[in-house]
């Protein structure tokens, strides 16, 4: 008799506590997709950023080659 008793409370306490449980695991859920999508975001920056200094960097060398050929230009009138 105990033990049906015991096993009848355990169930109870079960029933009582799943909404718990259930709100427990969907806010874990939720945080889990919230940080999932920031992860994604902040990849999606990092990758905008090196896209950036990549035309950054061809920009510089275009303006290097530019000033190396301004030069040579210059010293040829001159001579």
């Amino acid at each position: 008799m105990r033990i049906v008793h015991a096993d009848f409370l355990a169930k109870q306490a079960i029933v009582r506590h799943e909404p718990l449980l259930l709100e427990a695991r969907n806010a874990f859920i939720n945080t889990k997709a919230k940080w999932d999508s920031e992860k994604g975001e902040l990849v999606h920056e990092r990758e905008a950023l090196k896209e950036e200094l990549n035309k950054a960097k061809e920009m510089a060398i275009e303006v290097e080659q530019r000033t190396e050929a301004i030069r040579l230009e210059k010293e040829a009138l001159q001579q």
